[in-house]
């Protein structure tokens, strides 16, 4: 069954990419050609956003069920920058659901993805590996002054399961350069949604938008305390999300 439903699900997304890429592309040229460059950045990254919202709530369902939750509907901060935990490649899917326009901080890794990796370079998605420190703070710093959201797994790697590993400490060390709200983004439910070999089990996801942590909150911690601060949140929270 498992088999047959893998089969299924990867033939409906691949179709489904296929249809869509020569649809981006004539939208991308039409945008070059008469658009600002802001307003190009800004349509491809919501191009991608409906993308991973579409392959979430359609071509997954019912098989693989996601559900939302926002426990600060009232404050939708932005700029931001969301602290997520790793469990599975799907993870940058899930983000779709996030009010704002968003930019993802990521390995290396994704952007050799055939077709995606070549979206994600498009959007100006930001290769941490890839880039000096310096760098990255100036590239950050902009966009957010841009009112993009960013967005981060400080794990660095999916973990593949309920565990989480340690956080780096970039992100951190950036916000308490720029001042910039962090909101921890909660993750659980698909450690299986693929597993680390691509294989997809059914099962139901959550994803938990906490309150935002302003610096007035974190302006006397040290990157290090910072970043321990805000993995024992996530690591409480989807604790309990999961206990559920």
């Amino acid at each position: 069954m498992n088999f047959i439903l893998n089969i299924y699900i990867y033939s409906v997304f691949i179709i489904y990419t296929a249809i869509i890429i020569p649809f981006l592309t004539l939208y991308l040229i039409v945008l070059k050609l008469f658009c600002t460059e802001r307003f190009f950045f800004r349509r491809v990254r919501r191009f991608i956003t409906w993308y991973g919202f579409i392959t979430i709530k359609v071509i997954l369902f019912p098989f693989i069920r996601t559900k939302f939750i926002d426990t600060d509907v009232e404050d939708q901060t932005s700029p931001c920058i969301y602290v997520c935990n790793h469990r599975a490649s799907s993870d940058p899917f899930l983000l779709s659901f996030l009010p704002h326009e968003i930019v993802q901080i990521i390995s290396d890794w994704p952007f050799r993805i055939p077709v995606l990796g070549y979206m994600a370079k498009l959007a100006g998605y930001i290769s941490i590996k890839e880039m000096e420190h310096k760098d990255f703070f100036n590239v950050a710093d902009d966009l957010l002054k841009q009112g993009v959201c960013l967005v981060a797994f400080p794990e660095g790697t999916r973990s593949g399961s309920n565990k989480m590993g340690q956080f780096h400490g970039a992100i951190f060390r950036l916000a308490l350069r720029v001042k910039c709200p962090i909101v921890p983004l909660c993750i659980v439910g698909n450690e299986k949604i693929p597993t680390r070999d691509f294989v997809l089990h059914t099962g139901n996801i959550k994803i938990k938008k906490l309150p935002a942590i302003y610096f007035e909150q974190y302006k006397d911690m040290s990157p290090f305390k910072f970043k321990k601060y805000v993995r024992n949140i996530i690591v409480e929270e989807t604790a309990r999300m999961e206990s559920e």
